[in-house]
């Protein structure tokens, strides 16, 4: 499908004269259009904070009636219909009308402010709101100039695809620079310089201006880039050349000035063919050689080169912090780290889920930070999913396997972020029919730590989020009984993780809590089935005894999920009222009194509070008195503010609605969600 043409207007033709109502008046005349993007979304990724609708062009201009002839650019950005609401009525778009301001222009109108002397200057901007009869009556549309640095770059409007080294039909149908100024696009023979005879390393000869030595024979380039990459070379440990280049040019907007609100999303199309050399001069000592080599690396790394500024400092971020805030610390080694990481090399799905991830944890940490990246990101995240599931048949197991990470990444990302629209029941969905598929079927190709550690990240995703859930809704939906039955066989071997600490046994009974809840309330009934079952979760709980392998801290966050899990059974029937003398709710009571105490001899600093939000839900919607309720609430406070994840301050929220509701048990919290609009998933790194 073609995307739509939002500048098509005769105001953004060649010639035309823009004019800008600051204190200069200026007038500016189009000289040429230079690229154009359409960034338009549908209704449900907008209203979901998802996306933003708009579309954005870039121009090159010339002051009018002036004696400067230097050209500068002009940037429009402007918001647009959804899609399919094109042809409404203006009545109808103009609904859809909504302030956005864009990094870009945030970052330039900042720099112009603080008088900076090294980014374009800011020559002119009108920030106006579109006319009744535009595309979208009420919304924002930006127009700024500024200052077009001299110096040559890559893709400029003025380079061929010579300059370049790319041709028409390599790598993309076409090369942009020669559809946008229609130059007659020829490519010379592909040249390299003959083997050096003497050591086995081989160079390609490179003048400053960035062509070939003349002194060479002809060879195709791919065949070049093979015999350039040794068996000794870096490049040959970690892939094809052909991975670790980017054309920065293609897709970026021509303009010596990044976009932080999408041009930092396109590294996968920009990949080109590269020849890297690492050579070792004949004329200088073995030593000289190797320090060369070294310097070509260091001045274009091979780590991941598609991770632009903003890219790799979120990948650092997530390193540094995402990833210790989802663990919780009950293992020595982080698996978020040590069984993700390596994924990211070989997969861009893998990589684009945790950017999205770490940019949501750091926009939840520092608010001040716009979100804009971490909508793009997020929405490339769910685009490179769609398209990844649409061949799930056909995949390979490593290709199924990097698609089962980015889903369960996107889970906790809808944590991180602090998700109330409940999109991450979607994700656990689409898991659990993949799943099965990647960690029974390649069973034996698949590491253990990694499969346990998958399965162990489903498994707790999956089961503390059916207390969002309906009782009368099926658990199947998004728990898979196939993985269940795998989990059962996980914790009989005294797993210890870093998601379900020692308490893994403990996290599988609510899925059967769950199912007696459903069947009890559904059947409106009790019967003798219901009775034995009931008997058998509660002696089997009450029996269980944190592993002695576990440390003291980790011990006592599963004794906190054992007393949770009764309440949550307890509660199946309703909770007893606070001033009932009944055996159930002198029960209900002690058993919340000594999750309490258990709570209290745990600092709300430690990292280990990242797995706490489930208990703290189910304790909190069984606090009666003020006192409980207030240590609850002052934990969660603490517990945002060291570990940083959103859902924590959204679980505090929906609690304070349970409360000033008189609201009740956790079965009440499905309620409560539904009420309240907070659509949240208790998953255990909230």
């Amino acid at each position: 499908m073609n995307e739509v043409n939002f500048f098509s207007s005769p105001i953004y033709n060649v010639g035309s004269l823009i004019s800008f109502p600051d204190s200069r008046n200026s007038k500016w005349t189009i000289h040429a259009k230079l690229s154009q993007l359409n960034e338009q979304a549908d209704r449900q990724d907008v209203t979901s904070g998802l996306a933003i609708s708009y579309a954005a062009a870039t121009f090159r201009v010339r002051k009018a009636q002036s004696t400067d002839v230097r050209h500068a650019y002009m940037r429009v950005y402007m918001q647009v219909p959804w899609i399919g609401t094109e042809f409404s009525s203006p009545e109808m778009r103009s609904k859809q009308a909504a302030p956005h301001e864009h990094n870009e222009v945030l970052a330039m109108k900042t720099f112009n402010s603080c008088g900076s002397k090294i980014t374009p200057a800011l020559l002119a901007i009108d920030e106006a709101i579109q006319g009744s009869q535009d595309l979208v009556p009420g919304g924002y549309i930006v127009r700024m100039v500024f200052e077009r640095i001299p110096g040559i770059r890559l893709a400029d409007d003025e380079i061929s695809p010579m300059t370049r080294k790319k041709k028409c039909d390599e790598g993309k149908p076409s090369c942009k620079g020669c559809t946008r100024n229609q130059p007659d696009c020829q490519w010379p023979h592909e040249k390299s310089r003959k083997p050096s005879q003497s050591g086995t390393s081989k160079s390609l000869d490179v003048s400053d201006t960035g062509h070939e030595s003349s002194n060479s024979s002809e060879a195709p380039l791919d065949r070049v880039t093979e015999e350039l990459v040794t068996e000794t070379s870096p490049l040959r440990l970690q892939g094809t050349p052909q991975k670790y280049l980017w054309d920065i040019a293609d897709d970026l907007f021509n303009v010596p000035f990044l976009d932080f609100d999408d041009s930092f999303l396109r590294s996968e199309d920009n990949i080109e063919t590269a020849a890297v050399t690492d050579a070792e001069s004949p004329q200088s000592p073995s030593g000289a050689g190797q320090a060369m080599s070294n310097e070509v690396i260091h001045a274009q790394p091979q780590f991941m080169p598609q991770l632009d500024h903003l890219r790799f400092a979120l990948f650092g971020h997530y390193i540094q912090t995402t990833a210790n805030s989802i663990a919780n610390g009950s293992t020595c080694s982080n698996p978020f780290i040590v069984q993700l990481l390596p994924l990211t090399v070989s997969s861009g799905l893998v990589l684009e889920s945790i950017l999205a991830q770490s940019c949501a944890h750091r926009a939840v940490r520092a608010p001040m930070i716009t979100e804009s990246p971490s909508l793009s990101l997020y929405s490339k995240s769910l685009r490179s999913l769609r398209t990844a599931i649409q061949t799930v048949a056909s995949q390979t197991m490593d290709e199924l396997l990097a698609l089962v990470v980015s889903m369960l990444v996107l889970c906790f990302t809808e944590t991180a972020r602090g998700d109330t629209t409940g999109s991450i029941f979607i994700h656990l969905q689409a898991t659990g029919s993949i799943l099965p598929v990647a960690l029974i079927k390649f069973k034996n190709s698949i590491p253990n730590d990694l499969r346990s550690f998958l399965l162990e990240y489903y498994i707790c995703t999956a089961a503390l989020s059916l207390i969002s859930m309906d009782a009368i809704s099926q658990p199947e939906a998004i728990v898979c009984p196939k993985l269940l039955q795998e989990g059962h066989e996980l914790a009989l071997t005294g797993y210890i993780g870093n998601l379900c600490g020692c308490w893994l046994e403990i996290i599988l009974f609510i899925p059967q809590v769950f199912n007696l809840g459903s069947s009890w309330i559904f059947q409106q009934d009790v019967t003798a089935d219901h009775i034995m079952t009931f008997s058998l979760l509660q002696s089997q709980l009450s029996n269980w005894e944190p592993d002695e392998k576990a440390d003291f801290e980790v011990a006592l966050v599963g004794k906190i999920y054992k007393q949770a899990v009764l309440l949550y059974l307890l509660t199946i029937l309703g909770m007893p009222s606070s001033n009932e003398d009944s055996i159930h709710g002198t029960n209900v009571q002690d058993i919340t009194s000594q999750a309490m105490s258990l709570l209290e001899d745990l600092a709300a600093t430690k990292q280990i509070n990242t797995s706490l939000c489930w208990p703290l839900s189910v304790i909190g919607s069984c606090a009666l008195y003020p006192e409980q309720q207030n240590k609850i609430t002052t934990r969660l406070e603490t517990m945002a503010g060291t570990i940083g994840l959103g859902n924590m301050l959204k679980t505090k929220e929906l609690l304070e609605y349970i409360w000033s509701q008189g609201l009740k048990g956790p079965w009440e919290i499905s309620r409560a969600m539904q009420e309240s609009e907070i659509w949240i998933s208790l998953a255990l790194i909230d």
